[in-house]
């Protein structure tokens, strides 16, 4: 499936996804300063069965405290259900808290 690209930014590529993936995708920034996933959206792309993975990886941006747990991975799953798609955190490693709210997801 296809994502198109910002429309307001001609530099963004179009995004291809295959079936059974999920994509974190946050706003465009200039540099690891700023959080990019603010706002974040989630696309996902069911395969042939209905299920999506994906996972998204948040650290500090800067140093090496991802060594000592100073991270968050957080795995979520999409499973097609009686014509809907249920979308789950379903695991988390690390010792970095997100309190990231998903504000779109979008089913391809």
């Amino acid at each position: 499936n296809l994502i198109e690209g910002e429309e307001q930014d001609k530099y963004q590529a179009k995004l291809r996804i295959k079936g059974g993936s999920i994509i974190p995708a946050g706003a465009i920034i200039q540099n690891a300063g700023e959080n990019s996933f603010d706002p974040l959206s989630l696309y996902v792309c069911p395969d042939q069965n209905g299920n999506a993975i994906g996972e998204l990886y948040v650290d500090s941006g800067d140093g090496f405290g991802f060594q000592k747990g100073d991270y968050a991975l957080v795995t979520f799953t999409a499973e097609k259900k009686k014509g809907s798609v249920l979308v789950k955190a379903t695991g988390k490693l690390g010792k970095r808290n997100i309190d990231q709210e998903i504000t779109k997801i979008k089913v391809q």
